[in-house]
């Protein structure tokens, strides 16, 4: 008689992956499918995240790009139109408000629809200079030249950097235009041009001091040129009130707030007849 043997059959080894790394185990109990599942929700997980992260540093960037731009004197309208031109090619969902200090962003998320609403503060400023750096990194990131990460970085060192015009330069730029005003649009004296001239470097130290104290900036002007005339008027013996007076604050006319007030209507009203009763509007109220 022949003998034949009997192979028992086993199950075959199972391999799977956990956080320490390969690891090979025979379990007979064990469901193939459940550990499909487990990578499954692993990997959906880290997904998530990802997409989280990601939104988070495009919302980053928006915020800092709208306050920046207002702090370094862009106007309103332009504002707008970069902000909307950056959710369209970062595909994020978001709408824009702007007050007279401030900006509102809202966000919807794209995924669990969830509404954010954020406000920034941003006090007008100029300085050109950051405006080009920051067209030139925006520029830079919609070509593919640079990453999210590296556009949020930049965006960051310019909005915490210090204004490209010091102390010193504002302290002149402020006492020259006031003494060569005297001069050069009155005819003053130069007992007239020295006084406006001093007057400018007070007002230069009251505008520093609005650009540091966020509650004074809302009446800098107010108290600028109250303080100003008192000065003035104390001398009226020695100088003339009007040279000297209007000298001293003429760099505060909103001429560059005022015509970019006018652009921004003509932008979101085309019919001529308003822009013409705006700009006779302002006319009066500088006479």
């Amino acid at each position: 008689m022949s003998s034949c043997k009997v192979k028992k059959k086993t199950r075959p080894r199972l391999h799977y992956k956990n956080a320490s790394g390969y690891v090979s185990k025979e379990n007979e109990n064990s469901d193939p499918g459940a550990v499909d599942l487990e990578s499954g929700l692993k990997s959906y997980s880290h997904t998530v995240m990802t997409d989280e992260s990601l939104f988070e540093k495009k919302k980053q960037i928006m915020l800092l790009l709208g306050q920046t731009l207002l702090k370094s004197g862009c106007p309103c309208h332009a504002v707008e139109d970069i902000l909307k031109h950056t959710s369209k090619v970062f595909n994020v969902n978001a709408t824009f408000s702007f007050l007279p200090d401030s900006v509102i962003f809202t966000f919807t998320h794209a995924v669990s629809e969830v509404t954010e609403s954020i406000m920034v503060k941003a006090p007008i400023g100029f300085d050109t200079h950051k405006i080009g750096q920051i067209n030139k990194i925006m520029n830079s990131y919609h070509n593919d030249k640079t990453s999210i990460q590296e556009c949020l970085t930049e965006l960051q060192n310019i909005a915490a950097a210090p204004a490209t015009c010091g102390v010193i330069s504002t302290l002149i730029a402020f006492g020259a235009s006031s003494f060569s005003a005297s001069c050069v649009l009155f005819g003053g004296s130069w007992a007239d041009a020295t006084l406006s001239g001093a007057l400018g470097l007070l007002v230069a130290l009251l505008s520093i001091v609005s650009s540091r104290f966020h509650t004074y900036s809302r009446v800098f002007d107010v108290s600028a040129s109250v303080v100003v005339a008192i000065i003035v008027r104390a001398m009226h013996n020695y100088v003339c009130f009007t040279k000297v007076a209007v000298s001293a604050v003429l760099i505060l006319l909103p001429g560059y707030g005022m015509t970019m007030a006018v652009v921004s209507k003509k932008r979101k009203r085309k019919r001529g007849c308003c822009f013409y009763s705006i700009v006779a509007f302002n006319a009066s109220e500088v006479y």
